[in-house]
């Protein structure tokens, strides 16, 4: 399980980089007697204390983006077939700067299209469920993932 604290600088940090750290939004960050509450994306950002994220820079080991190309590390170099297809987040109350959350992932529906030019396409969910020091459900992230049979041509 991986343990995830919310710290008001992370928050700061990623209302700025998103544009919606407004005077307003300022403000509230620096009263640390304020609750401060996290954008809505901001859980992505659990990653970061995820060791086994292959996003995540390990020292002397090439990582995605470590090198001229996009794709530094084996498994992405392979097929480059695979991405993002959807992020959703179902939140059971906001997320607040100091709360401590504990998050959990598993596998969710997986299902196959026919594409046009990829062919078979395979659809897979991964569900993380982040709840607080209390054992109490905060906040349901759903991924899903899309890998294609092969990389389609250009004259597709």
């Amino acid at each position: 399980m991986l343990r995830f604290p919310v710290e008001r600088g992370h928050i700061l940090e990623l209302a700025r980089a998103t544009g919606e750290a407004d005077a307003d939004f300022e403000r509230t960050a620096a009263d640390p007697a304020v609750p401060l509450v996290a954008p809505l994306t901001f859980l992505r950002s659990s990653a970061r204390f995820d060791r086994s994220n292959r996003l995540r820079p390990h020292p002397g080991e090439p990582w995605v983006g470590s090198g001229r190309t996009a794709t530094g590390t084996p498994d992405v170099q392979r097929r480059g077939t695979g991405l993002l297809a959807e992020q959703r987040f179902d939140y059971h109350r906001p997320v607040l700067a100091g709360d401590v959350l504990f998050a959990e992932s598993r596998s969710g529906d997986s299902w196959t299209k026919q594409g046009r030019a990829g062919g078979r396409m395979v659809f897979s969910e991964l569900i993380t469920d982040y709840r607080d020091e209390k054992g109490e459900l905060v906040a349901t992230a759903v991924r899903v993932t899309v890998e294609a049979a092969h990389v389609p041509s250009r004259e597709a």
